[in-house]
């Protein structure tokens, strides 16, 4: 890999197709259960979700690319909070679907691509920044800054 040929962008609505099918390796890693539909319906409904998403601006997509090759996304939903008297308008944002191709990680990748993030996030004056990591990624996020909370708390609606 070559560092100069990375680039962190993103996404548009172009680039929903990509999006779905990063989305559905993902998920596919990360599942233990098989899937209830076909990988050909999976894209086609989460290219909508992607191309949905992205034309509401309540969600930003990003992907990075070595030499215009996707090898690792991430998303960030912007969630605006009830106006406060100190605070008329705020938002934070909830980090989710961050992945990196396998042949593609333990190389700094992921830690750019958040860095990126991080740096947008503080340059739209977002609030703050919430994930729920896997046991597997929590060193990962907590190298990047991210710290656990015992302000949030969750509710759990299926078993």
């Amino acid at each position: 890999m070559n560092p100069s040929s990375l680039v962190i962008r993103m996404a548009t609505k172009l680039d929903a197709p990509i999006l779905a099918s990063l989305r559905w390796d993902f998920q596919r890693e990360e599942e233990n259960s098989p899937p209830i539909v076909t990988k050909v319906e999976f894209l086609k409904n989460c290219t909508l979700f992607f191309e949905s998403s992205l034309a509401s601006g309540s969600w930003q997509h990003w992907l990075m690319e070595e030499s215009g090759k996707p090898v690792a996304n991430a998303s960030l939903k912007l969630v605006s909070m009830i106006p406060r008297p100190n605070r008329p308008e705020d938002t934070f944002g909830y980090l989710t679907n961050v992945y990196t191709i396998p042949e593609y990680r333990n190389q700094g990748i992921g830690s750019q691509l958040l860095q990126g993030i991080k740096d947008w996030s503080a340059s739209e004056d977002l609030e703050v920044v919430i994930v729920w990591p896997s046991e597997k990624s929590r060193t990962f996020y907590q190298r990047l800054g991210f710290q656990a909370s015992d302000e949030i708390m969750e509710l759990g609606l299926r078993g």
